[in-house]
């Protein structure tokens, strides 16, 4: 067998590549894409890539892309920046601790946890896991699967390796020339070690996992390009009979007027499910409803440079009037990825 994919081989490469990012959102701090190595091998008319290091979540079409001189808008989906009230080191005692009126970040500690140091947890990170990841190029079709140390919502470092091991898989099929939709999931643990006395007595944080699954479309004809996703979450939790999720999806189109220009928008909306604790207290949401309407334009000033501006229009459940709206300028300068290829 060996030999057969030996007289097969077309094209074998190895290389490293790193991609570091500074967030506009977290001021002083850099937050690391990716920093991988790559091998690529071709066998007949399938390609096969094997990574490891610090990798991009397989779930969700808008993490294998997300680069800011791609993202023709300046803000992000909102599965992938919108936080879920819920925290990875503190148990939620009932449906009162999640509805939005009534959650605080300090009245989650009344079942037990750590004082809350972030906003919650965001249901897909758009920053590096440490894993390995197999993919797989054959025709029409394309496949990924990808074992990774932390949830995509619960993002661990590599001194916890081995610790929150879980898959992320995915996959597509072009059914034409410019169109492909895909599917793509997850599954793991996302709750911290230190929660673990709290737990009922026999389970351990495998017993209340975060899991997603999603599909993804996208679409090029001419000038006129457009993708969308549909995604849904679920985070286990103890103290529920039904444990809180939310569905979440956007649809993104983008006209190019010339080379140097174009304009793009992107509707979304993020809606939390019923949840009902023990007890048999029940809400249907457990947070406000968004809704995001982004509109953007954009010029190539060179090969490497782009400036856009881009406002967005957000609105919020129970909230009125347009503090929350953004207008933005962006200015983006491209440099080679850092890599090494070796044969």
């Amino acid at each position: 067998h060996v030999n057969h994919l030996a007289r097969g081989l077309i094209q074998e490469r190895t290389g490293i590549i790193c991609l570091i990012v500074a967030d506009a959102n977290t001021p002083n701090h850099a937050k690391m894409l990716e920093a991988l190595t790559r091998h690529l091998q071709e066998v007949n008319k399938v390609a096969m890539v094997i990574k490891a290091g610090r990798l991009s979540s397989a779930f969700g079409a808008f993490p294998l892309h997300y680069d800011d001189a791609e993202n023709p808008l300046l803000d992000q989906p909102l599965s992938y920046i919108t936080d879920v009230p819920l925290h990875s080191d503190q148990i939620p005692c009932g449906t009162k601790n999640l509805v939005h009126e009534y959650y605080h970040a300090s009245s989650a500690l009344l079942c037990g946890g750590e004082p809350a140091s972030e906003e919650g947890l965001v249901p897909v990170t758009l920053y590096g896991l440490p894993g390995v990841q197999a993919e797989m190029s054959a025709g029409r079709v394309d496949a990924r699967f990808q074992l990774t140390n932390g949830s995509p919502a619960n993002p661990r470092g590599v001194s916890w390796v081995g610790r929150y091991l879980q898959w992320t898989a995915g996959g597509g099929y072009t059914i034409r020339q410019g169109f492909r939709v895909g599917v793509s999931g997850f599954r793991g643990p996302y709750l911290d070690r230190s929660v673990a006395p709290l737990l009922p007595s026999g389970t351990t944080v495998r017993d209340f996992p975060a899991s997603g699954i999603g599909a993804d479309a996208q679409w090029a004809r001419g000038r006129w390009s457009a993708s969308g996703e549909f995604q849904r979450f679920r985070f286990d939790s103890p103290n529920f009979n039904v444990s809180p999720s939310l569905n979440s999806g956007y649809l993104e189109v983008k006209s190019v007027l010339t080379p140097r220009f174009y304009l793009a928008g992107r509707a979304g909306f993020w809606r939390t499910g019923r949840v009902v604790d023990k007890s048999g207290v029940s809400a249907d949401d457990f947070a406000p409803n968004l809704q995001s309407y982004e509109f953007s334009a954009g010029c190539w000033i060179s090969r490497n440079q782009l400036l856009k501006s881009s406002y967005e229009w957000l609105k919020i459940e129970g909230a009125s009037g347009t503090r929350a709206n953004v207008l933005g300028i962006q200015y983006v300068v491209q440099f080679h990825s850092l890599a090494w290829a070796f044969r």
